[in-house]
């Protein structure tokens, strides 16, 4: 598996449908404002959703100037680790860090007046970087560049302002491409129109697109598998059944249940499968309120398991 976020959750009621719907959603985060680890926990946690859900694809739409590049480089690894086909939209730009993304993506697509590369921020974080970190970030360009089938030094020049790119016009400062130099040297697939445009050339118009948000609840459930089988952990709200994921045999799991699910008033209930078996456990209703935390501990011989939950005044 790709990653070992423990932030788990489904992600909006569009995932809570048929099971064939879920097998042809498209999913979609959006990139804004500065690049930072939140907006990586987003990803990984997309990431994982698509995985599971067996996803069609992702689409990161990206309309950033700039952020850490650190975050964005880590990013990188959970991108090329993805399980379906990763696609980035630029609009209206792809900036500083933001560019890594995109450049991470599988296939890169930008809108009429998008522009992708150093962007406009001023002091560039790039600066401030010692000379080996500027020498790794420029590896990085280069080689998310080179997969592309771009000329490497098209990545190199959007990190070092004197590195020239042939058939390109002399600029100043470092690189940054509209669309149309973008398609030209292979940084880009295409132009399009926006999203509809996007899903259309990628032939999936009529699958679902479910958007990944940030909208999240304070309620956590924490699984201790002391088991010697894997669970499957499931909420039940209402008799409506909608799965957090799987906990090994001997493993910790932390969930945070989006509050998509957990309408005002709910009462919930938290449901563990022993996968190769045909036990299952489930606990007593809990209602929801801001702060609650859930733990339960699956033993080895079940009636031993212990259930017990807290509301947090913090």
């Amino acid at each position: 598996m790709p990653r070992s976020s423990l932030l788990l959750a489904a992600a909006t009621t569009a995932l809570l449908g048929n099971a064939g719907a879920q097998e042809r959603a498209v999913y979609l985060v959006s990139i804004a404002g500065g690049v930072d680890a939140g907006q990586g926990r987003l990803i990984a946690r997309a990431l994982r959703e698509a995985g599971e859900r067996h996803g069609a694809a992702l689409v990161l739409q990206i309309g950033s100037p700039g952020g850490r590049f650190d975050d964005a480089q880590l990013m990188v690894g959970d991108l090329a680790a993805a399980e379906v086909p990763v696609y980035a939209l630029v609009s209206p730009h792809a900036w500083g860090a933001a560019a890594i993304l995109a450049l991470a993506a599988d296939s890169v697509f930008m809108t009429r007046e998008a522009t992708i590369g150093a962007g406009s921020e001023t002091p560039s974080p790039i600066d401030a970087m010692s000379p080996p970190a500027r020498r790794a970030l420029r590896t990085e360009f280069t080689t998310l560049a080179e997969r592309r089938g771009a000329d490497p030094a098209v990545g190199a020049a959007m990190v070092d302002e004197g590195v020239s790119v042939p058939n390109v016009a002399d600029r100043p400062g470092r690189l940054t491409l509209g669309v149309d130099d973008a398609v030209r040297l292979g940084v880009a697939a295409a132009r399009v129109d926006g999203l509809p445009d996007l899903l259309r050339r990628l032939g999936r118009q009529d699958d679902d697109v479910v958007t990944i948000t940030t909208a999240w609840t304070g309620t956590t459930v924490e699984i201790a598998n002391n088991n010697w089988r894997d669970l499957r952990v499931y909420v039940n709200r209402s008799g409506s059944r909608f799965r957090l994921g799987t906990v090994t045999s001997m493993n910790d799991a932390i969930y945070s249940i989006p509050s998509d699910i957990l309408v005002p008033g709910a009462r919930i209930r938290i449901v563990v499968e022993i996968i190769g078996s045909n036990d299952a456990l489930t606990t007593p209703e809990v209602p929801v309120e801001s702060g609650l935390v859930i733990q339960w501990n699956i033993e080895n011989y079940l009636s031993n398991s212990t259930f017990f939950y807290f509301v947090r005044d913090d």
